[in-house]
């Protein structure tokens, strides 16, 4: 028989929320990593771009321990914070059946998340096609290519490359509370903060980029890293887990950082007619 349940929480439902929320596991994760060089000049002033190269993501999640399975697609910029490396998350989507998991990631974890329409992974054979959409717009699509030559792809992965030995990376991201106050939206607490994550492979292969869309949205900056040089991609399954809560690195002053929150909210359904992150 299942545990009573009632809308209303009491003070022990509250504690084992909290509890739930101070790590979170996924399993059996599929990912398809896409790794390329491009001009980066999307980054807060505190973070230099360790190099020209920016990951994108696209996988499923069939088992997470705070939710349900869903889909997810993001980009990764490998960025040096006072000369230490960490990994920058510029712009998350999730299928579109995880409010919950898109508002804790965002609201509490600081993640810049959103809701898709639609994310698809689909591997035939040694052929591997993602697709990314949001408010209408098609605006990922990829093709990578399995292969088993020698290609040199180590430079390139977003965690350890020995099969089931743990590696930790550091991630950050910008938290705040957003209010709308006398006909503007302000950005209050805003904090750059450090997490940390664990991944375990349970395999890995090397492929290449095949083919590669990028189509511009107002509210979604992918287009705007565009591909200079495709580098590599791979095809993983893994494990993860998360410690909350994050680490505070660095309180963050002045409306100069709102152009890089406002991203996590449509600025099309808020009377912004374009996205330029250099004003």
């Amino acid at each position: 028989m299942s545990k009573k349940c009632s809308f209303i929480k009491t003070p022990d439902d509250l504690k084992a929320i909290n509890k739930g929320l101070s790590k979170i596991t996924t399993h059996g994760t599929e990912t398809l990593n896409l790794f390329w060089n491009t001009d980066i000049k999307i980054l807060p002033p505190q973070l230099k771009p360790a190099s020209s190269m920016v990951i994108v993501y696209v996988c499923h999640i069939p088992y997470i321990s705070l939710g349900t399975p869903y889909s997810e697609a993001g980009i990764i910029i490998p960025v040096l914070y006072n000369n230490e490396s960490y990994n920058y998350m510029l712009d998350v989507v999730l299928s579109n059946n995880q409010d919950m998991a898109m508002l804790i990631g965002r609201e509490i974890l600081g993640f810049q998340k959103k809701l898709a329409e639609k994310i698809t992974l689909h591997r035939n054979g040694d052929t591997v096609t993602v697709s990314v959409k949001r408010n209408g717009i098609n605006f990922f699509n990829a093709t990578a290519e399995i292969v088993t030559s020698n290609i040199n792809t180590n430079n390139l992965t977003t965690n350890s490359s020995s099969i089931n030995q743990p590696s930790i990376s550091k991630g950050l991201t910008i938290t705040c509370n957003f209010k709308y106050n006398c006909n503007r939206f302000l950005f209050n607490n805003i904090e750059l903060q450090e997490y940390e994550q664990e991944t375990i492979l349970a395999s890995t292969e090397k492929a290449i980029i095949t083919d590669i869309n990028l189509t511009p949205s107002l509210d979604n900056p992918w287009s705007e890293l565009k591909v200079i040089e495709p580098l590599g991609a791979q095809y993983q399954i893994t494990s993860e887990s998360y410690e909350y809560p994050p680490t505070t690195l660095e309180k963050l002053y002045g409306p100069e950082y709102y152009k890089y929150l406002l991203g996590r909210y449509d600025s099309s359904q808020m009377g912004y007619p374009y996205r330029n992150f250099n004003d």
